[in-house]
């Protein structure tokens, strides 16, 4: 027989007196749980004082009232009454059944109950009624509902940090069923930078002025602030939000990395009946240094991104500064085609550099040398066209502009003269960096050219003069003096060089860097034809020295280049890698080979083609072919293709191949040619050896 007791499964000593009612009431009394007796056809027996806390029923009314009347009482707190019916039919199907679960209960703050349920039996073990309890695990819910949604905030990642923690605020709305907001301190205004509401029209207002605002509480104190109840403290109950009925507020400051306060992160709505504890500030203050680190993230994208936006900004101005350049060079290489005499050329050219890399003022002066007297142009500031200059003397040539400091910069590869440049900028501090000396550079070459240019073709024009006065005197089957020869022949280079200037700087838009690099390239072979020209008169000898045959073709298809991509024209180069050196000049070399490319070239220009260059070392030799694909010549053609004024072109001078053959000649050399009429043209150089190979 199961011992006394048992069916209870408690321990009891007798005790004096048999008043079950009081030790009921002692029990029941002593528990934090809610706790309901019930028989077995649902009516109940007893129920204790926490129990109607928990359910705001009064307990007098449950024990006086059938189980139906009892579900109504209730009912209000139920989310699904449908549900919670059923459970209970199942329940007291089964007078043996323990269940243990937890409910949630709708009061203004949900509350969180841990339901548990099972018979009563008497001393016999029979079921006699039903015990159910009810403790209230709401903290302990919270907590976990908290813990989750803080590992969900944990797991926000997005590149855009905006995304992130508008995500947050999106959450502590939904979290509270309220009105949430990241605001963002702008002086005396808070710019809602993130909102969520259950209330559209909420989201649709941008912000608040501080003295307006609760968040001013929590930023001023620099810590969390709680009101309850805004109604019931003179501070908060004049301030907008109580007006309108928001009456409760939680909220905490945002701070940038250095400490400094920029925001809030808040929830406000009308719910002041729904109690704001310990729990609730902390799980805002973790979200909101969620929320400050999303902010320093922010700022400091954008300040690499603005970082970035300056150095393009700074690059988008090079850029235009190099466009600037190059225009002013193009068009200064222009005024060589409109014979200007050389008062109208200094004019123009000092009108064109005025305004240019900042420069408000410019000057051009000019003198023969080793005269004291010196004229030119100024184009000073206010005044619309340049004024005439004349200095006696050689006087500071700084008094020419406005702006004493003004930058003086001589010009070289004039030939007979002393010329300079004058660049003043008044009240205009300029930065005198790499970049801006480079454009400086520039600029005082393409001077320097167009006047060297411009001298020599004055020079070219007497000594044309001459020629056709000499001309008259000579037989006529001289066709040409020796000097008449060399200068027609340095004015046929010189109109190679302008052209390939004048295309390099049409390009040059794209590849401004690439472009002042070529011509400078080309100013050096215009610097070796200046002196070839004035010394025509008495022809020097050739400056012979081991030269690499290589690294002059180097030079001349860097030189051509832009002829052969314009002519779509395809460059293969085959080098011997043991190819001597030979004994030779090396400008007249490079002067000898472009002759040949650009020869080759305009062969091709209809349709394109390619140019083949081949360099061989044979017999003590070094031996250089330069192959077009271009028309090719019949046999009539190249029995004289080497004299002066004979040419396959009708614009072609008939100098260049002519020249070819004095350098060719003058190195101890030989140049022949072969053509196949409609395929192919090969002209072949063949030097000594300066040495075995």
């Amino acid at each position: 027989m199961e011992p006394k007791g048992q069916a209870y499964r408690i321990a009891v000593r007798p005790f004096a007196g048999d008043d079950q009612t009081a030790v009921l009431a002692a029990i029941l009394s002593a528990t934090d749980s809610g706790v309901m007796l019930t028989d077995l056809d649902h009516t109940t027996i007893a129920c204790n004082r926490r129990f109607g806390e928990i359910f705001d029923v009064d307990i007098e009314q449950v024990v006086h009232s059938d189980s139906r009347e009892v579900r109504r009482m209730v009912q209000r707190l139920i989310p699904d009454m449908g549900e919670w019916e059923r459970n209970l039919e199942q329940v007291y199907v089964d007078p043996m059944r323990t269940q243990e679960d937890e409910i949630v209960l709708n009061h203004a703050r949900p509350m969180a109950v841990r339901r548990y349920t099972g018979p009563v039996l008497d001393k016999a073990g029979n079921v006699i009624g039903r015990l159910w309890t009810f403790l209230d695990v709401s903290q302990e819910s919270r907590r976990r509902k908290i813990g989750a949604e803080l590992y969900d905030v944990s797991t926000l990642h997005d590149d855009d940090p905006s995304r992130v923690y508008s995500a947050i605020v999106e959450r502590v709305s939904k979290y509270y069923g309220t009105n949430a907001f990241l605001s963002i301190l702008k002086e005396d205004y808070l710019e809602f930078r993130a909102v969520s509401s259950p209330l559209p029209q909420v989201e649709q207002v941008p912000g608040n002025f501080m003295k307006d605002s609760y968040c001013q509480f929590a930023v001023l104190s620099k810590r969390p602030v709680v009101i309850q109840d805004a109604r019931e403290r003179p501070e908060y109950s004049g301030l907008l939000p109580c007006t309108v009925g928001f009456t409760r507020y939680l909220g905490v400051p945002l701070s940038s990395p250095d400490g400094a306060l920029i925001g809030t992160l808040c929830l406000l709505d009308g719910q002041s009946e729904v109690e704001l504890d310990d729990q609730d500030v902390h799980f805002m203050t973790l979200l909101a240094m969620r929320v400050n680190a999303e902010l320093a993230r922010e700022h400091s994208m954008k300040e690499r991104i603005a970082e970035k936006q300056r150095v393009v900004e700074a690059q988008e101005n090079d850029l235009a500064v190099t466009r600037a350049v190059l225009s002013t060079i193009n068009r200064g290489f222009g005024l060589l085609g409109r014979e200007l005499d050389q008062d109208a050329l200094l004019s123009e050219q000092a009108a064109l550099l005025r305004g240019i890399l900042g420069y408000k003022e410019a000057g051009l002066l000019i003198g023969v040398h080793g005269s004291e007297a010196i004229e030119g142009y100024a184009a000073r500031s206010g005044k619309k066209r340049p004024e005439r200059v004349r200095l006696q003397g050689r006087i500071d040539l700084r008094s020419v502009l406005t702006d004493a400091s003004c930058h003086v910069i001589p010009l070289r590869n004039v030939p007979g003269h002393d010329v300079f440049l004058l660049l003043g900028s008044p009240k205009v501090a300029l930065q005198r960096t790499a970049f801006h000396e480079a454009h400086l550079e520039a600029l005082a070459e393409q001077v320097s050219l167009v006047l060297a240019s411009h001298v020599l073709q004055g020079e070219l024009g007497k000594t044309y003069q001459e020629l056709r006065d000499t001309h008259e005197r000579l037989v006529q089957s001289e066709k040409l003096s020796v000097v008449g020869t060399l200068a027609a022949s340095t004015a046929h280079d010189i109109k190679n060089i302008l052209s390939s200037i004048t295309l390099e700087l049409g390009f040059g838009v794209d590849d401004p860097a690439r472009a002042l690099t070529s011509v400078k390239g080309h100013l050096d072979r215009f610097s070796v034809l200046a002196h070839r020209l004035l010394s025509y008169a008495k022809p020097r000898l050739v400056a012979m020295r081991p030269v690499d045959v290589d690294d002059v073709l180097q030079r001349v298809l860097v030189l051509t280049a832009t002829f052969t991509r314009i002519s779509d024209v395809t460059v293969v180069w085959s080098k011997d890698d043991a190819l001597p050196t030979v004994q030779g000049d090396p400008n007249q070399l490079e002067h000898l080979f472009v002759n040949l490319v650009m020869n080759a070239v305009q062969a091709m220009q209809e349709a394109g083609g390619t140019l083949t260059v081949t360099t061989e070392a044979k017999d003590g030799s070094v031996v250089i072919e330069v192959k077009d694909s271009g028309k090719g010549m019949p046999t009539e053609v190249m029995d004289h293709l080497f004299e002066p004024f004979t040419s396959t072109r009708t614009e072609g001078f008939g100098l260049g191949l002519f020249s070819c053959r004095r350098i060719v000649e003058g190195h101890g050399g030989d140049i022949a040619v072969r053509s196949v009429p409609g395929q192919e043209t090969v002209f072949t150089v063949t030097l000594k050896a300066s040495r075995a190979s």
